[in-house]
């Protein structure tokens, strides 16, 4: 029994230093890798508008350089814009409850012939739909949300921490998440393309020039181009393969109303319903139209295009229960 005792006293220690170090490294790898990426981005953009652009003028009319240029900044400016809101756009935060009981209630039971009261932490509104007390942030969390070990803070509709934002991707903020992803999906395949197409329509002067030309006789200028092409399509192909598989997932996840923590939840909840024999049906899925605004509002599709900083729509399930204390939203 004693030795039990220990290894559970051991194995908790283990996870708590665990959880210490894996919260302190997100912590300080964040902002390296915010910084980071965009440096690695900027960089793409400037050799793409500064280097292939005016390389090509030469042998393009005036028109398609210009339309070339407005559309790469177009990209580069959603880029930016939706990567620095993600990264310092709160992804909201249900306040300070001191009280839970009087929201959540408390339970009555008899104990010597007298009444006691117990709160209730955890209220069901709906099959697999909770609100739940957080012990650590002395909060409700309304459903959908989820306390996060790296901010040490309830976040709304929690997705995911992400080292890359150095923030935590949840109800304020995924619309802008999944818009940079979708522009650097997009933007990746652009740079491949342009590249692959100048090395295609290579002029023929250029190609006599490298095939009478040794590796140890091309100059300074042909070596820089050759480097600003093999750094550019080597960061592209790999944005395109890493961006576009967090993108699908993403897609799917928003066209089913799930976050990613949500996705695993479900498997657990249909595991459960089915030893119990029942149906289980997602309690967030309203079909994949009304899914979709629940990310992007009732706003036109095209206000999407350009930069635009708006409130996300109302939850299914409100923030709070209740009504004099206002919303649980921070």
């Amino acid at each position: 029994q004693n030795l039990c005792v220990c290894c559970y006293r051991f194995s908790t220690f283990v996870e708590i230093c665990c959880c210490f170090a894996y919260k302190m490294a997100m912590r300080l790898i964040g902002p390296v890798m915010f910084i980071g990426a965009n440096i690695l981005i900027v960089s793409v953009a400037l050799i793409f508008l500064f280097h292939f652009l005016p390389d090509i003028s030469d042998n393009s009319n005036t028109t398609s350089i210009f339309a070339n240029y407005l559309f790469g900044l177009w990209l580069l400016l959603n880029i930016l814009f939706n990567y620095v809101c993600c990264s310092l756009t709160s992804p909201g935060n249900p306040i300070y409850c001191a009280d839970p009981g009087r929201i959540l209630g408390e339970s009555v039971s008899i104990l010597d012939g007298q009444k006691v009261y117990e709160t209730t932490y955890e209220v069901e509104v709906e099959k697999f739909v909770y609100y739940r007390y957080c012990f650590q942030c002395k909060c409700i969390k309304p459903p959908r949300s989820h306390h996060c070990r790296v901010t040490e803070k309830c976040v709304l509709d929690m997705d995911h921490y992400c080292p890359w934002m150095n923030n935590c991707v949840g109800y304020g903020n995924y619309r802008y998440f999944l818009l940079y992803l979708m522009y650097m999906f997009l933007g990746s395949l652009y740079v491949i393309g342009f590249i692959i197409f100048e090395c295609v329509v290579l002029s023929k002067t250029d190609k006599e020039f490298i095939n009478r030309q040794s590796i140890f006789q091309v100059n300074f200028l042909q070596l820089r181009e050759i480097s600003a092409a093999s750094y550019s399509f080597t960061l592209a192909v790999s944005a395109l393969i890493s961006v576009g598989l967090l993108l699908a997932w993403h897609v799917y996840l928003t066209l089913s109303n799930q976050t990613t923590i949500e996705f695993y939840v479900n498997l657990e909840n249909h595991y459960r319903a089915k030893l119990e024999n029942v149906i289980f049906t997602n309690p967030f899925d309203e079909g994949w139209r009304k899914n979709i605004r629940r990310v992007f509002g009732d706003a036109p599709w095209y206000r999407d295009l350009l930069p635009s900083s708006r409130k996300p729509p109302a939850p299914k399930f409100p923030f709070s229960l209740d009504d004099t204390s206002g919303t649980l939203l921070a």
